[in-house]
């Protein structure tokens, strides 16, 4: 199998998985809801099969369940999502496996599952009302989609970025970011300062409407993956990031998405503080899982970083802005 380029987005390949090259991993959202342990298990040989032969340091993959069967469970489920609304009954699972020579210091996978428990016991959740207020009235921005950007955005963002990050799971000069934020799948969120027009801060929402394969026939799946995060240091601190996460969820909510989630930083603390700012969930760790190097609290080492797994159901994200 050849190797694909780096995709700009997020969520990646569906099936049949793929290399790449990038990454240095095998990645693939399967589009058949499994139904029993032989499937599961016949998935899992055949991505094994795959890093075998591209000798890839890391395979990946997401596939919807059914609830009630027995799955291979310990370190190659490294999350679960039980899902709400019309998918009430299935359970999403990510599947991953690293070579040995990619896997995580103990002492950092150590101080990542301390900082979950803490935020975990976090109760400072917020509202969407309480977080537009601040970035609009306390810190005289808006929040806005970006919808036609100009080529001053896409300098402002490509600027952004690099004060964010050294290396990224995509190319983030002026052609990588002005895909990203023009691609028309994605909803770009971005605080914008009212006094100069420069954007401070960035998330997108990666949209996906896929068609899953069920014993019943086919039933739609729209998911969401929130990325693509970035603050300019100066504005830290101001809930500018949490401010665009509840823009973008309220958007999801009216489309009926069945979920939202985030793969945010493990290193980064603030970054999930704002997931559960929101509400979200935590769901599962993911080892080494792309290139990501930029500014760190936790000092893991190497260009590939560990992220958490955050997520609201359509249940969850209805009660959310429920009037």
């Amino acid at each position: 199998m050849a190797p694909t380029k780096q995709p700009a987005g997020s969520v990646g390949p569906m099936w049949p998985p793929q290399y790449e090259q990038g990454n240095d991993r095998v990645k693939g959202f399967y589009l058949s809801v499994v139904d029993d342990i032989n499937e599961f298990v016949s998935l899992i040989d055949q991505l094994q099969q795959l890093q075998q032969s591209q000798n890839a340091g890391r395979v990946t993959a997401r596939m919807i369940a059914k609830d009630g069967n027995t799955y291979v469970d310990g370190e190659q489920l490294e999350a679960r999502i039980p899902l709400g609304g019309r998918w009430q009954g299935h359970t999403l699972l990510y599947y991953g496996r690293n070579h040995p020579s990619r896997k995580e210091q103990k002492r950092i996978k150590e101080q990542e599952e301390r900082i979950i428990k803490t935020i975990g016991e976090f109760d400072e959740t917020t509202t969407k009302d309480q977080a537009f207020r601040r970035v609009v009235n306390n810190h005289n921005m808006d929040l806005q989609i970006l919808k036609n950007p100009t080529s001053s955005d896409i300098a402002n963002i490509v600027e952004l970025y690099a004060s964010c990050y050294t290396e990224y799971t995509i190319p983030l000069d002026a052609n990588g970011v002005k895909q990203l934020v023009t691609n028309p799948g994605n909803l770009v969120g971005v605080v914008r300062n009212r006094r100069n027009g420069k954007i401070a801060s960035i998330g997108i929402a990666e949209c996906n409407y896929k068609q899953i394969n069920t014993i019943s026939g086919n039933r739609e799946f729209k998911f969401a993956e929130i990325s693509d995060a970035a603050t300019y240091s100066s504005e830290e601190g101001k809930g500018f990031y949490t401010g665009i996460e509840f823009f973008l969820l309220e958007q999801l909510a009216e489309k009926e998405f069945d979920l939202v989630y985030e793969e945010a930083r493990a290193c980064e603390p603030p970054i999930n503080y704002a997931c559960r700012r929101t509400g979200m969930n935590h769901y599962g760790w993911l080892e080494k899982h792309c290139v990501l190097n930029g500014r760190r609290q936790i000092q893991e080492v190497g260009k590939y970083e560990n992220l958490n797994v955050w997520a609201l159901t359509q249940t969850e994200i209805q009660k959310l802005f429920k009037e």
